[in-house]
């Protein structure tokens, strides 16, 4: 299963495009050792001050990938039925991405009297995030990520979400392979 993801995300990505992880930590606790043993230098936490104080162990991640990498592999395995994984395919890099989406998760509400965290990124929100902005909306998110989102399905870890600026696609790997 996991060859089937990453011979579909080879294909998107291109030379001028990487692939990067969202890690919700508050759902995969072993993200925190696998940054242990990754070290930070492509990992940037998502939250900002002054919202970041003390939710450093529950806080969402990007982390660059090399798809050959057995840290990719761990993370795809991982991930498996559960909900807690994004991959973005981007040609920004990773400072400029973990800039542009750090200003997507915390939002005023004027329902609230403070801002609130929006966890957009998660997979189990990210469908009704996008179909709640109008096409102009869309069109600055996918501009601001610079490429597309990619989901893996919980019940069927081989269908695969793919969130582009021209709409919503279900992957099956299997038709891909």
């Amino acid at each position: 299963m996991i060859e089937m993801h990453k011979v579909f995300l080879n294909k998107e990505i291109t030379e001028a495009k990487a692939l990067y992880a969202i890690v919700d930590s508050a759902i995969y606790k072993e993200f925190h050792d696998l940054m242990d043993i990754e070290g930070e230098e492509n990992i940037r936490i998502l939250l900002k001050e002054p919202y970041l104080h003390g939710y450093e162990t529950a806080a969402p991640y990007l982390m660059l990938l090399d798809i050959d990498d057995a840290i990719t592999d761990g993370l795809l395995h991982a991930a498996k039925g559960e909900q807690w994984l994004t991959l973005i395919v981007s040609q920004k890099s990773l400072d400029a991405l973990a800039e542009e989406l750090r200003d997507m998760i915390v939002v005023e509400s004027e329902m609230h009297a403070r801002p609130i965290i929006y966890r957009f990124y998660d997979p189990r929100n990210l469908a009704n995030y996008i179909h709640i902005h109008n096409e102009e909306e869309l069109k600055m998110f996918y501009e601001d990520i610079g490429g597309a989102l990619f989901t893996i399905d919980a019940d069927d870890p081989s269908m695969l979400y793919a969130y582009r600026n021209d709409g919503i696609e279900m992957i099956d790997l299997k038709d891909e392979a």
